[in-house]
């Protein structure tokens, strides 16, 4: 043996080669100083026996190393620090997705500002095919707004009433006639072509002031979208202007009453400057848009539901529309209001609701110096058009 190794001829019959790194050999062998690598000579059957038993001992090593997974203190860490991502991104998400939709209302609310202006030095008067009188009546199946739109968007037809089949598919347009309830003549509205870049109805011109992107008008149709419940078909395949929450924007157009007036009132039997009445059919509705909200719940409602148990709502119309800078003065002629992300208007738990009204106990009265919306206050915002 020479260099700690043993060496064995060719020759040999049976003789084989095995190289390793050992301690200690069984019986026939020899053993290695200082873990030195030897070579020994030993039956063929015995070298590969040793040579086979290192093989399964490197083996199950590594096996047993690609085998080890996480420990469950390790999988703990990573879902904590998930958890601490996710509750920092979502929200952040939710802000920004909410930070474009009012900005994409507040422009949807400024054309359409635009729009009455344009209406007005064309036509000499607000635009509306009833007159806020008219709309002021108590029950009134429809919105400020959509009476607005028939003279902004169009869709006044001549044309033969329709049979309404199925007033939820709004790839079914309708002929329907409109109005408020004592109204001594209806109109009649063609629905497929409120806001249609065709232009006004068949039999009728129209100069299309107002043309928004289609997916901003949505039908009210399904039961409590439209107060009051029982509504004929008509006035329910008529295609409100939503804002990017799905919510109806509401319209609170002046009635041109003299100076002295109140500035509000609940109907038009009571005259005044605006009317809350021209507005309940959605202030009232317990499933409204897409977010299907209950404006008249008694703990998050709106303020501006009779319905909700909310005091004098028609007092509470002042804090939408009266101007925060003149005591008695409205905003403007015409007032653009959206519901906001929560998609309640005014609601009585937010927090201009809470700090102002006593929880909705009293109504949102006219503020000087405090915008409510410009402060936060409530989640709605407004836009107004002279």
């Amino acid at each position: 043996m020479k260099g700690g190794k043993a060496l064995a001829g060719r020759g040999m019959p049976g003789g084989a080669y095995c190289l390793r790194r050992f301690v200690a050999l069984g019986s026939g062998g020899m053993r290695a100083a200082n873990g030195l690598v030897g070579i020994v000579v030993v039956g063929s059957g015995s070298c590969r026996s040793l040579c086979r038993e290192d093989q399964v001992m490197q083996h199950s090593k590594f096996g047993r190393a690609l085998r080890r997974g996480f420990s469950l203190i390790e999988m703990l860490v990573v879902l904590l620090i998930l958890t601490v991502v996710i509750s920092i991104v979502v929200p952040a998400l939710r802000h920004f997705r909410n930070v474009a939709r009012k900005s994409a209302t507040t422009e949807l609310m400024v054309s359409l500002g635009t729009a009455v202006s344009q209406f007005k030095l064309s036509q000499g008067r607000l635009p509306g095919y009833f007159t806020p009188v008219q709309m002021g009546e108590a029950d009134n199946p429809l919105a400020a707004l959509d009476n607005m739109l028939f003279d902004l968007a169009g869709g006044i037809s001549t044309e033969t009433t329709s049979t309404i089949t199925d007033p939820c598919n709004s790839a079914l347009n309708y002929v329907v006639e409109v109005g408020p309830t004592s109204a001594p003549k209806k109109v009649k509205i063609d629905t497929g072509r409120i806001g249609s870049a065709e232009g006004g109805a068949r039999g009728n011109v129209n100069r299309g002031y107002f043309r928004p992107d289609p997916k901003y008008f949505k039908r009210q149709c399904a039961v409590g979208q439209r107060a009051p419940t029982g509504l004929p078909n008509e006035y329910n395949v008529l295609p409100s202007l939503v804002d990017a929450w799905g919510t109806p924007v509401l319209a609170w157009v002046s009635d041109d009453v003299p100076p002295g007036f109140e500035l509000t009132s609940a109907t038009s039997a009571t005259r005044a400057r605006f009317y809350l009445a021209s507005n309940s059919c959605f202030t009232n509705a317990s499933k409204l848009g897409t977010l299907q909200q209950d404006q008249t719940d008694v703990s998050q409602g709106s303020l501006l539901s009779t319905l909700g148990g909310a005091d004098r709502p028609a007092i509470s119309v002042e804090g939408v529309v009266g101007n925060p800078a003149f005591s008695g003065e409205a905003r403007g002629p015409v007032v653009f209001h959206s519901a906001g992300a929560n998609g309640i208007y005014i609601g009585r738990n937010e927090r201009g609701g809470k700090a102002f009204t006593g929880s909705g106990t009293s109504p949102l009265r006219q503020s000087l110096g405090r915008d409510y919306f410009q402060e936060g206050d409530f989640d709605d915002f407004v836009t107004k058009a002279e």
